[in-house]
């Protein structure tokens, strides 16, 4: 009886060993699904910017899910270039991934018609959270799946985001209050460099002075410009409260931070590695939308408590004023697209 249990005893033991031995084969059978790659993402802004945090975490998610077999390094700080370099760098796999604003995929052919989602007041939602929520709705429909698909592979660019959610542009100045678009006229604002960047600040009557971001603070500080516009939290973060005495909230464009790569790299990989892209893409897309929308609301109280008179605005004035923007960008933007916009919003 002894004998019979020690003889159990070690199939036992014999039988834990073998299943060992085959999980581990299938972890590193896996692992191995996955060629090593090192991937270059570059972002022009620094650290402090809530979609370098939303690159960090898909880096993050990419490696765990790959068993650290895929390393996406991110590059802040512009140090791959521009936007726009960087952007063109990706279409040429030069570097692999790039992390900026529609704005500029907007100026790739291919990708023109998304300038639609930028046009002033296309929504109809009042509050961050409600335009985010109709974006990522938005971009699912199979209307937009489909032009996503087409300028993919006219652009050699696949939007793996179309949106970390960036927020509503408002207007600073340092003398005149906006309540309506007549108090823009004669005003030099900063805007963006592309068409789509300058159209609501030309649209409304401002004078549009684009510039080079870094450049803001000081042409603001010495009357070169009388304001610009940005998102609460990229008031705060730069300071611009020191240099400018009114933000009026007139919410003239909302505006998404998309996440790019290589079409010809993307279509290299395994559906398996595919879909972690895909999947890491949302995740982090979903962090980096909580931060910003936060931070956005927690910018407007600091601002107020740093002195900056904060007004609300008519948004009936500035939206009729507006309402024939999308003109400007025919043929890109046709009736037809920009209806179907408006349309998906009832």
């Amino acid at each position: 009886m002894r004998n019979q249990k020690l003889a159990f005893i070690g199939v036992i033991i014999v039988y834990c060993f073998v299943s060992s031995v085959i999980l581990s084969s299938l972890a590193m059978a896996s692992d191995s699904n996955f060629q090593k790659k090192k991937l270059k993402l570059g972002v022009s802004v620094n650290t402090d910017f809530n979609f370098y945090k939303g690159c960090v975490k898909f880096s993050e998610v990419v490696k765990e899910r790959t068993g650290g077999s895929v390393i996406v390094e991110v590059f802040p700080n512009g140090a791959l270039g521009s936007d726009r370099d960087m952007a063109e760098s990706v279409r040429n796999r030069i570097i692999d991934m790039w992390a900026g604003g529609m704005a500029t995929l907007s100026m790739i052919k291919g990708w023109e018609s998304f300038v639609v989602v930028q046009l002033p007041y296309i929504f109809k939602q009042e509050t961050s959270e409600a335009q985010n929520e109709f974006l990522n709705k938005l971009f699912e429909m199979p209307r937009m799946k489909n032009i996503a698909e087409k300028a993919a592979e006219t652009s050699n660019i696949r939007a793996l985001s179309l949106n970390f959610f960036y927020g509503m542009r408002h207007v600073t100045t340092k003398d005149r209050q906006i309540k309506t678009p007549e108090d823009l006229k004669g005003l030099k604002i900063r805007t963006m460099n592309s068409p789509i960047g300058r159209a609501p600040m030309e649209i409304l009557g401002a004078s549009v002075t684009p510039m080079a971001f870094p450049e803001v603070y000081t042409a603001l500080q010495m009357g070169v410009i009388d304001g610009q516009e940005n998102p609460p939290a990229t008031i705060l973060a730069n300071k611009f409260y020191e240099v400018q005495k009114y933000l009026s909230l007139t919410g003239h464009m909302s505006q998404s931070v998309v996440l790019c790569m290589n079409e010809a790299l993307y279509q290299s990989v395994s559906p398996e590695l595919q879909k972690i892209f895909d999947e890491a893409a949302k995740e982090a897309a979903k962090y980096q939308t909580e931060l910003q929308i936060r931070d956005n609301k927690r910018a407007l109280d600091e601002l107020k408590q740093k002195g900056m008179i904060i007004n609300t605005i008519d948004r009936s004035l500035f939206v009729e004023k507006s309402k024939d923007a999308w003109k400007e960008f025919q043929p890109d933007v046709t009736q037809e697209l920009y209806d179907f916009i408006i349309n998906s919003q009832e």
